[in-house]
């Protein structure tokens, strides 16, 4: 018998990225990584620069870029309003690699002052190449 599936809504400012149901997915919290399945106690988090991946219906393996942002989850719905989002055919894979590279340089440059937000840049790019790896293998 299968697992009942949850409703999942990811919007960003710009444009809802996905809606439809999943059964089961994987954010990046600030507290490290949630695992949803149907039931879940409800929770609201902030959500890190991270790959959100899910199991869509079909039992295939899916991932959405988010930039931050929140996470409600109920135990029948999950709700992601993230700062920035994107799939995998929208990043820019040869763009994101530069800016994790630029990232790095920086970073090893630095002072403290400057490190948190150059950190962030660099989680940021890291985790869209993520996307846009897990993208093209599938492709």
């Amino acid at each position: 018998m299968a697992s009942p599936l949850i409703e999942l809504n990811i919007v960003s400012p710009n444009q809802p990225v996905f809606k439809g149901m999943v059964q089961s997915l994987v954010v990046k919290g600030s507290e490290g990584e949630l695992g949803v399945q149907y039931g879940h106690a409800p929770l609201l988090a902030s959500i890190k620069p991270s790959m959100l991946r899910y199991t869509n219906e079909s039992g295939n393996d899916e991932a959405v870029y988010v930039a931050g942002g929140i996470v409600e989850i109920q135990p029948n719905q999950v709700n992601v309003m993230a700062d920035v989002a994107a799939r995998g055919e929208q990043i820019d894979r040869e763009k994101a690699q530069k800016a994790k590279e630029s990232a790095k340089t920086r970073l090893a440059e630095c002072d403290v002052k400057k490190f948190l937000a150059i950190e962030l840049e660099l989680m940021k790019a890291t985790a869209q190449l993520q996307v846009a790896d897990h993208y093209k293998k599938k492709g």
